[in-house]
Parts: structure tokens; C-alpha cells; sequence
């Protein structure tokens, strides 16, 4: 469970870095269906930026414990 506090120190860590496409889809994307539905084509192209660059296409991440840099292979 997260605490206000830990999302609070949370958003400022990730406001540090650029945002991602598929992370704000991941976020908002069933928010915003609710009201707009989707084709099944949007919904299609939705998915693969979600899954671009992760594991469920057959890649992976690796990161750095000292300074928190990710990169997706």
C-alpha cells in the first residue's frame, strides 16, 4: 500500500526524469475509455505502446542502484 507521503516522494523522484508515453497510457488510459470508448484498433495500438520496451515483447530493463538511470533493451 502507498502512503501519501511515499507518492508524494515518489512523483518528485519521477518528475526528475522525462515522462513516457506508455506510462501516462498506462495511467489514465482506462480513465479516459470510460468516457470515449475505444475502437478495437486504438485499443490495439494502446496495448503495444503500454508493452513497448518491457518484458512482455521480449525485452528487458536494467538499472543502476547507485543513481536510479534505467534503460529498456
Amino acid at each position: 500500500m502507498l502512503l501519501a507521503a511515499d507518492h508524494d516522494a515518489a512523483l518528485a523522484v519521477r518528475s526528475s526524469k522525462p515522462c513516457e508515453l506508455a506510462e501516462v497510457l498506462g495511467r489514465h488510459v482506462a480513465d479516459y475509455a470510460r468516457t470515449h470508448p475505444l475502437s478495437a484498433v486504438q485499443r490495439k495500438a494502446v496495448r503495444a505502446i503500454i508493452q513497448c520496451r518491457t518484458a512482455a515483447l521480449g525485452g528487458h530493463r536494467e538499472w543502476c542502484d547507485g543513481c536510479g538511470f534505467e534503460r529498456y533493451l
